[in-house]
């Protein structure tokens, strides 16, 4: 039961179907600090926590990645951290290393 609890829960804040093992990984991160009296605060708590721990919103397409599979792009404007999608990384960059005041200049 808490199994299927604990994948629905990563699967409603994801907003996407998650793999087997991202649900293993949730599970066993939620199992081992659970503790004796679990509680569903206590359970809410964790999921917070491992949310922030092993994922990353992306910057341009705003899903939700493992941290591990996102690309920190820096630039002298903006820093950004997107998932590997070319395009993401692609507007990323180009946003990062352009100046958004550049066309309310006048010469």
């Amino acid at each position: 039961m808490l199994r299927l609890i604990i994948t629905n829960e990563l699967e409603r804040r994801l907003n996407r179907k998650a793999t087997f093992a991202e649900q293993r990984n949730a599970y066993l991160y939620v199992s081992d600090n659970l503790g004796d009296k679990p509680s569903l605060k206590t359970l809410t708590d964790l999921m917070d926590d491992y949310i922030d721990d092993t994922y990353v919103k992306c910057a341009k397409c705003g899903e939700w990645v493992l941290r591990e599979n996102t690309t920190e792009i820096t630039g002298p404007y903006h820093d950004y951290r997107v998932c590997n999608n070319p395009n993401c990384e692609q507007e990323a960059y180009y946003d990062a290393h352009t100046d958004p005041y550049q066309e309310l200049r006048t010469y």
